[in-house]
């Protein structure tokens, strides 16, 4: 399945040398030891994406890519950052009551199927076994 073109939160950043190309969550990571924005990653519990300071998704690369995504959608949204894992889903526009997009830092990119009446809870399951921010 190919990653709609509203998922392309996952952004690949080049550096100086256009061949070594990271994500940004990743740069952030190598950076700072850990998903966030400085050395002591605050973790955004699993809900509604917002771009609350001092966590992954108050960057402001990260964030536009998230709400980029969010705003194409239109429907409903999940966010989840541990200090070693993140994850994001996103309900698909297009057959908005059954599917979902999830991305997660262990490298998913997936669609996920809903109930056919989503709700976010249903979402927020998605996006974590409970402990880690991850793809169902």
């Amino acid at each position: 399945t190919v990653l709609p073109k509203s998922m392309h939160f996952l952004v690949w950043v080049h550096m100086d040398n256009p061949t070594m190309r990271k994500n940004q969550a990743e740069l952030l990571y190598v950076t700072y030891g850990g998903y966030g924005v400085d050395i002591t990653p605050t973790a955004f519990p699993v809900g509604v994406c917002t771009n609350t300071a001092d966590t992954l998704f108050s960057n402001g690369i990260v964030w536009a890519q998230v709400s980029h995504a969010m705003a194409t959608s239109g429907g409903l949204e999940s966010c989840m950052s541990t200090t070693n894992s993140w994850a994001v889903g996103i309900q698909l526009k297009q057959n908005s009551t059954t599917q979902a997009w999830c991305v997660d830092s262990s490298g998913n990119s997936k669609k996920e199927t809903l109930d056919g009446t989503p709700t976010q809870t249903e979402l927020n399951n998605l996006i974590t076994n409970g402990t880690i921010a991850l793809c169902d």
